[in-house]
């Protein structure tokens, strides 16, 4: 289970923060597959709201991402990725993989789908001084384009520190997002983490 206090801080803006949980469930069959089932539940107070499950796996060296359900009922919305993305454990400091796949979310009221292409790269070790402490970190760096069926491409900037070592080795500390179009320069931290690796 992994459990997080998230602080995300826009330029000029006020920080909001946030608890989410992620609980590794059993294997569930998804997208002709039969990925593990990670639910994430955010918290406001003592208030929980199931927000997603993720499907995903770990197949030859892999991560593999197959989708995710959310809402419940006839809320419920399914995407999946076609295909799968699947990212190298095991990537060279400037190594960039390049993940296309069509993403389609379906809904008791519709169907939509996107074409996503994107550029992700290993930049390299760095050493991060965060709020829960300071790590060697794996650096990343991603541009995802994302281009509707109907309408205008947008394009997404971010940096990622994921923690290379330690009690939080694999998970995310901080995430850089640029201005971009009409989003503002955002950076988020985790402030708090508890992680015991299933």
């Amino acid at each position: 289970m992994l459990d997080y206090d998230l602080r995300s801080t826009p330029t000029g803006g006020n920080p909001t923060t946030g608890r989410l949980v992620v609980t590794t469930g059993p294997r569930d069959a998804f997208a002709g597959a039969n990925p593990v089932a990670f639910g994430q539940t955010m918290y406001n107070g003592a208030n929980a709201l199931p927000v997603a499950t993720i499907f995903k796996d770990l197949i030859d060296g892999n991560v593999v991402r197959y989708g995710q359900r959310t809402g419940t009922g006839s809320s419920t919305v399914t995407t999946t990725e076609a295909p799968a993305v699947t990212i190298p454990r095991a990537m060279q400091p400037g190594q960039t993989v390049k993940l296309t796949r069509r993403s389609t979310s379906v809904s008791s009221a519709s169907t939509t789908s996107l074409n996503v292409t994107e550029d992700l790269t290993y930049v390299g070790r760095e050493t991060l001084q965060s709020p829960v402490g300071t790590f060697s970190t794996c650096r990343f760096a991603s541009v995802i384009t994302t281009t509707p069926d109907q309408g205008s491409a947008f394009v997404t900037s971010a940096t990622t520190w994921i923690a290379a070592e330690g009690p939080y080795r694999g998970q995310m500390l901080k995430t850089y997002v640029p201005t971009e179009g009409n989003r503002v320069e955002t950076t988020s931290e985790v402030t708090r983490m508890t992680y015991a690796p299933q």
